[in-house]
């Protein structure tokens, strides 16, 4: 199974985004997409997309090379843990107190406001996504089409959490040393996280790649 970040978009250029979920690709991004598209060696036995618009764009190159293949949609949208006037949210600037506030609170359990979601409900969903992955056809044997999914960076970093520390209790530390960790493993636009998927040892982590500039993927 191969997660990818969506390429970049209007918000991570900078530019006002009202609303979170429908920011789309820059001139930049659609073309990270499409080098993300002619980077798979075969074709992937499932594609997988969030809802959001820049993940769905992403992936849609993906899709057009690979008309047969399966696309859903499954919850693995960005964590949105920030709610407030759509105004000040639009902005970088807008938002930066506010995102820093919320973690310097630390409260696993807090959820800011209408249409966030906790930190702990964050966890919670990425453990959803791994026991899915988990039951997925397509990431058994060495054979197997891989099943790619186009998702978002904080989404990732919460699997990639889940998978090597499933057990660590989700506590104020644990969220501030989440937050921390962050600046510590760049996941850039296209970044990608490689997890194994077997019978015998479950959903493993394989690789991280940074992004940036498409991806060489299996």
């Amino acid at each position: 199974m191969v997660l990818v970040r969506h390429g970049e978009s209007e918000a991570n250029a900078g530019r006002p985004c009202p609303d979170p979920c429908s920011s789309p690709l820059t001139a930049r991004g659609l073309r990270q997409a499409e080098r993300v598209a002619h980077g798979w060696r075969a074709a992937p036995g499932l594609i997988v997309t969030s809802s959001f618009v820049r993940a769905r764009q992403t992936a849609g190159a993906t899709a057009r090379r690979f008309p047969g293949v399966p696309c859903r949609v499954w919850p693995v949208g960005e964590f949105r843990y920030l709610s407030g006037p759509p105004a000040r949210l639009a902005s970088p600037a807008g938002r930066r107190p506010l995102a820093d506030a919320y973690w310097r609170r630390a409260d696993p359990r807090h959820r800011d406001g209408p249409g966030a979601e906790s930190f702990q409900e964050l966890l919670e969903r990425a453990a959803r996504f791994l026991r899915r992955a988990a039951g997925l056809p397509y990431g058994a044997g060495p054979d197997a089409a891989v099943t790619v999914v186009f998702t978002h960076e904080l989404f990732m970093r919460a699997v990639l959490w889940r998978t090597l520390l499933p057990d660590r209790p989700v506590d104020p530390d644990a969220m501030s040393a989440f937050h921390g960790w962050r600046r510590s493993l760049p996941i850039g636009n296209t970044g990608v996280v490689q997890l194994a998927v077997d019978e015998e040892f479950g959903v493993r982590l394989k690789s991280v790649g940074e992004g940036g500039a498409g991806v060489e993927a299996p």
